[in-house]
């Protein structure tokens, strides 16, 4: 990992402001990367700063949003309610064309409909929350798995959560 200081100053509120470029280097497996940084500097009143490094790894194949949030409103009647949440598959390899081999929500919670956008490029997943899942009470995780053709990302895993409000 290498990084970079570019000092911009806010005019807002007269603070400077610094931005790290951080540049992660080739060969991090795919995923989600929740690191802390130590940055060291020259002046005395802050010689040291802790950051935190949030980033995803992305792969031929993207995927987003990479968690699904459905809500569901009591006071409407949870069963009357068609709760959908689309996701957006990316190939980032024009050479290799993508395939959509299946989709598949372990807990049996989700209805799942996979649509091409673009022959080989995109695909828009749409996850409906089933009514017998509507009826349950109480929040709920889960996760879609995605199975494709890529050799590298042969299954892509995507939580959800069911948040009940009133």
């Amino acid at each position: 990992m290498s990084a970079k200081r570019v000092e911009a100053s806010d005019s807002a509120d007269n603070r400077t402001r610094i931005e790290v470029e951080v540049t992660l280097l080739p060969g991090l497996p795919i995923g989600r990367v929740n690191e802390t940084v130590i940055a060291h500097s020259s002046l005395e009143s802050k010689s040291k700063a802790t950051l935190r490094l949030i980033a995803s790894i992305v792969g031929d194949v993207e995927v987003n949003p990479s968690i699904l949030r459905f809500v569901v409103t009591e006071s409407q009647g949870a069963s009357n309610q068609n709760i959908s949440q689309k996701l957006q598959i990316t190939n980032n390899s024009e050479n290799k064309p993508l395939r959509i081999l299946g989709a598949r929500d372990p807990d049996d919670r989700l209805q799942l409909n996979v649509k091409t956008v673009e022959e080989g490029q995109k695909f828009e997943l749409t996850a409906t929350l089933k009514p017998e899942a509507l009826a349950t009470s109480g929040n709920q995780t889960g996760t879609i798995v995605i199975t494709t053709n890529n050799q590298e990302q042969k299954e892509i895993t995507v939580r959800y959560n069911v948040v009940r409000r009133k």
